[in-house]
């Protein structure tokens, strides 16, 4: 994203930003993104000088607590949760350890098919979206 703000160009984005400007991460984003945040970073341009990160941005997933009920209640059943996400490693890793679940990425094409099997292995399945960055 790119805005123009008292002659000064504003950008905020993700790796292919840094890569683009020539610029590092700041230090704090491998420290969040161990803890299962997306970065962005901020740029400042003024003047056709060289960009400078000022600033970034840490997202992270929250999980529902209709979601943590829901895989508690399974668990308490006896039934194996396996999460199946597209989301980056780190990311869905973090959410999979908080419920107890064993995770599975896939790619976003794929995801019906890892479903299919896992429903087709099994006596019953559910879903549900377990986070709320989408809403």
């Amino acid at each position: 994203m790119t805005a123009h703000v008292d002659g000064k160009t504003v950008r905020v984005g993700g790796p292919r930003l840094l890569e683009q400007a020539g610029q590092a991460e700041l230090s704090e984003a491998g420290r969040w993104r161990g803890e299962g945040a997306i970065i962005l970073h901020v740029l400042v341009e003024q003047d056709g000088a060289e960009p400078v990160v000022v600033g970034a941005l840490a997202l992270a997933d929250e999980v529902r607590d209709e979601s943590r009920q829901a895989v508690d209640a399974l668990h308490k059943l006896g039934i194996q949760v396996v999460m199946i996400t597209g989301d980056a490693q780190t990311v869905a890793g973090v959410v999979s350890r908080s419920f107890s679940t064993t995770l599975s990425t896939v790619t976003p094409s794929a995801s019906a098919v890892k479903f299919v099997m896992i429903r087709w292995r099994s006596t019953g399945f559910a879903t549900a979206r377990m986070s709320s960055a989408e809403t």
